[in-house]
C-alpha cells in the first residue's frame, strides 16, 4: 500500500524534515505520532477502487417505480386477513347494522389510501370531472386493482339521475365468509361500499354508497344534487 500523506500534519513540516525536503524517521510514523498526540487531520483518499460497501446497489423498494403496477396477493392471504377482520368488528358490536357499519368504516380508511397511488399510476394524476367518466374508472381500473377484474355491470336508476348501481354477482369479500341464520341479512360487501364512497368522496364526487343483497350484492351509488347540477353544467365542454 502506498505513502499517505496528513495535510497539516507536523510529522510533514518543514523542521521535522531532512534538508531535501522528504520526511525523516520521525515523519515516516506520522500516523502512529498523530494518533498517539490525539490529534487528527484531513486524509487524502488513495487512489484506486472504492470499498465494497461505497458501491453496494440501491434497495430495491427505493428504485421501484411508481407506474409499475403491484404484484397480486395470494387469496388464501386474503381471505385469511378479511375473516379475521370481520371477526374482530363483530366482537365489537351488538346488531348486524353496527356491524356493517363498522366495515363500511374501515374500507373507508382503505379507500382514501387507494386513490392517490392508483390515480398516478391509471391517469397519470390527471383527475376525472364528469360523473360517467369517474363510474367507468370504477368499474374499470379501480375494481381490477381490487379485485383483479372489472365489475360485472354498472346501471343507472331509471326514476333517478342521481343513483347509480356496481352489481358484483359473486363478490370476493362474501366468498369465504360464512353467515350463521339468525344474521342472514349481513353484507361484508359493506367494506367494498365504504371503500368505494371514499373513493368518489376523495374524488370531488361526494356519494353515500351502501350494500344490498340484490343480483348477488349491488352497490348503491346515491350522489349530492351539487353533483349532477355541476355534471349537467358541463354537458358539451
Amino acid at each position: 500500500m502506498g505513502d499517505r500523506r496528513v495535510a497539516g500534519c507536523p510529522c510533514t513540516s518543514p523542521s521535522r524534515s531532512g534538508s531535501s525536503g522528504s520526511p525523516t524517521s520521525t515523519g515516516s510514523s506520522r500516523s502512529t505520532c498523530c494518533a498517539a498526540r490525539g490529534r487528527f487531520f484531513l486524509q487524502t483518499i488513495p487512489s484506486g477502487p472504492m470499498e465494497p460497501r461505497f458501491t453496494r446497489g440501491k434497495s430495491p423498494l427505493l428504485e421501484r417505480v411508481l407506474a409499475r403496477p403491484r404484484g397480486d396477493v395470494a387469496l388464501g392471504a386474503f381471505a385469511l386477513l378479511f375473516s379475521e377482520l370481520v371477526q374482530y368488528c363483530q366482537s365489537r358490536v351488538y346488531s348486524v347494522a353496527e356491524l356493517q357499519a363498522k366495515l363500511a368504516h374501515l374500507g373507508y380508511q382503505v379507500g382514501l389510501r387507494v386513490l392517490d397511488a392508483l390515480v398516478a399510476r391509471e391517469k397519470n394524476g390527471r383527475r376525472e370531472t364528469k360523473v360517467l367518466n369517474i363510474l367507468l374508472f370504477v368499474k374499470g381500473p379501480l375494481w381490477r386493482s381490487l379485485f383483479g377484474k372489472e365489475a360485472d355491470k354498472l346501471e343507472q336508476a331509471n326514476d333517478d339521475d342521481k343513483t347509480f348501481y356496481v352489481i358484483e354477482r359473486d363478490p370476493l369479500v362474501n366468498t369465504f365468509i360464512s353467515v350463521p341464520r339468525e344474521n342472514s341479512t349481513l353484507n361484508c360487501a359493506a367494506f367494498t361500499a365504504g371503500l368505494l364512497e371514499a373513493v368518489l368522496t376523495a374524488s370531488g364526487f361526494p356519494a353515500k354508497v351502501t350494500a344490498h343483497w340484490h343480483k348477488g350484492t349491488t352497490l348503491m351509488i346515491k350522489f349530492d344534487e351539487a353533483v349532477i347540477a355541476r355534471d349537467k353544467s358541463l354537458e358539451g365542454r
